[in-house]
């Protein structure tokens, strides 16, 4: 049987656990916050030691942010879900991700189809996360969009079989990036994956170590940094 990202073993470890962000090294950055995190527990991950991934976009920027990303939420509903996550303020930037639970019970069975369209169509133009950004956009935040990296083999959870669906899902929110000025698409699979730094990931294989968290935050850190760099022309996806 799948499961949430967060089994109840998991969710006693307080590592893995986060809602809002409260890392003093952050909140100690100039300014008020600019940047928000919504999401699952890749992004929630850590957050109480200061390690998460918004932690260290955050500090890789120089910049404050609020986390707002709970572990085991979805896009499509449920106990905190994502768009509901999403608060009021002048964000410059909300990182995002999600899809990940919403396929955890359905990855390589003929349900995983329908629920990938539910959550972007193949033109990525109509589907919930294409609804959600399009409301960060319209509300004058600009958005990057995080796609799932590999999981390692062996992976917990039940995400053992969802690497063909994170990679269909990943295609799509890119071209949900191309379609959209203010919007960038980040594959963290090119910061964390099995082959190449296998002690990114936690012990489970699914979610990212603390190491991991660092990195895939350098990541989307520069990404943004490049988006703005480009002076209005976003890099709308990964080279």
């Amino acid at each position: 049987m799948r499961n949430a990202f967060l089994l109840p073993l998991l969710a006693s470890l307080p590592s893995l656990v986060g809602c809002l962000s409260r890392c003093p090294e952050v909140a100690a950055l100039e300014g008020e916050p600019s940047l928000l995190t919504v999401g699952d527990s890749l992004l929630a991950s850590h957050a109480n030691l200061c390690a998460s991934i918004p932690d260290a976009v955050s500090l890789e920027l120089g910049r404050p942010g609020e986390n707002r990303s709970v572990g085991g939420s979805r896009v499509l509903g449920g106990d905190d879900a994502i768009p509901g996550q999403v608060v009021a303020g002048d964000w410059d930037w909300v990182i995002v991700d999600g899809g990940g639970n919403d396929l955890n019970e359905v990855c390589a069975t003929d349900g995983e189809a329908a629920v990938i369209q539910e959550l972007v169509d193949e033109n990525g133009q109509e589907g919930a996360m294409p609804a959600l950004v399009d409301r960060l956009v319209e509300g004058g935040a600009r958005v990057a969009l995080l796609g799932y990296y590999p999981m390692r083999d062996g992976a917990l959870l039940g995400f053992d079989d969802c690497d063909a669906a994170f990679a269909e899902l990943n295609q799509r929110y890119t071209d949900v990036a191309a379609l959209r000025e203010g919007v960038v698409f980040v594959d963290l699979g090119q910061a964390i994956d099995p082959e190449g730094t296998p002690s990114a990931y936690f012990l489970d294989g699914v979610h990212p170590s603390r190491y991991g968290a660092t990195l895939a935050g350098e990541l989307v850190a520069r990404r943004i940094r490049e988006a703005e760099q480009a002076g209005g022309e976003e890099a709308s996806a990964d080279p």
